[in-house]
């Protein structure tokens, strides 16, 4: 192969591998978006619902119009995390190719750097091939699971305010909050105030 054509694929070879870079950034922005702006809400929306919800917990019709859909919801959300887990994990994963001292070092064992120079060319077009294609696998991988964690989030949050939000509602609205019992452990004594002596000495005292 000639070394102008070396060359031209070494600088495309560059500019893919910048490409695939910049995707394995972006699924990170996207993890981190998904994170703060979904998974967190709904989990602070599904433990004040569970919360402040009003009735009877053991009635069948809130079991049935509350209780289950927040499990449902509750479940989504778990899958969602899942997939979010993974995501983090394998978030500091991505292949590179060899660093300038690697290749610095392979020109100094060579006592002729220039009759290699070709070979040196080719090897780092075969690392750069080699780190692309497997960066191309992993981020194929990762934009699906982010695709599925924005989906099992969605389903999670549609689940929440669909199923769950009317029948919080209409109980909030039409059934009064049970008032607190406070509970008085030990009774409350005064203790009476002690009058000064010296205002209560005999008269014999006082002359």
């Amino acid at each position: 192969m000639e070394t102008k054509s070396i060359e031209w694929l070494l600088d495309h070879a560059s500019n893919v591998y910048e490409a695939e870079k910049n995707d394995f950034n972006k699924v990170r922005e996207r993890t981190g978006f998904i994170i703060t702006s979904t998974l967190t809400p709904i989990v602070g929306a599904d433990v004040y619902l569970a919360t402040t919800f009003r009735g009877d917990s053991t009635s069948c019709l809130n079991i049935i119009l509350f209780w289950v859909p927040l499990g449902l919801s509750i479940t989504l959300l778990l899958v969602s995390t899942v997939f979010v887990a993974y995501l983090l994990h394998q978030s500091a994963y991505i292949n590179r190719p060899p660093s300038p001292s690697n290749i610095m070092a392979y020109f100094q064992e060579h006592t002729a750097p220039e009759s290699v120079l070709a070979d040196a060319q080719l090897g780092l077009l075969k690392e750069y091939s080699a780190a692309i294609d497997a960066n191309f696998a992993l981020n194929d991988k990762r934009k699906r699971k982010v695709l599925w964690a924005q989906r099992f989030a969605f389903y999670s949050l549609a689940v929440l305010m669909l199923l769950c939000a009317p029948k919080w509602i209409y109980n909030f609205i039409n059934i009064e909050s049970k008032a607190q019992n406070v509970k008085i452990s030990s009774p409350i004594i005064v203790q009476p105030l002690q009058e000064n002596t010296n205002d209560k000495q005999k008269p014999s005292e006082r002359q």
